[in-house]
């Protein structure tokens, strides 16, 4: 199940995002503790994505990359949120 959901989901993820939303139920239903399913899919949405805009970028169907503009953004969002969670599931305890 866990092989067919990563497939599909690298799928979606490519063409327009959205993966997490079938990795992480599926990760859950696995067994998988909150954070583990969220930090699983982050490392490989993070493969994924890096995978993606190579080959489209080596196809030519993108343009310039900014990095000043995405990166920060990207670097300050995302590990904030699993650290929110991380802290309310310690303080559950």
């Amino acid at each position: 199940m866990l092989i067919a959901a990563a497939f599909v989901a690298g799928f979606v993820d490519a063409i327009a995002g959205g993966g997490g939303l079938i990795t992480v139920p599926a990760l859950l239903l696995a067994g998988a503790t909150p954070i583990q399913a969220l930090s699983t899919n982050k490392l490989q949405a993070v493969f994924g994505s890096a995978t993606a805009a190579l080959s489209y970028a080596r196809g030519g169907r993108i343009g310039a990359f900014y990095p000043d503009r995405g990166v920060p953004a990207w670097l300050t969002g995302h590990p904030d949120r699993d650290c929110r969670l991380f802290r309310v599931q310690a303080g559950a305890n």
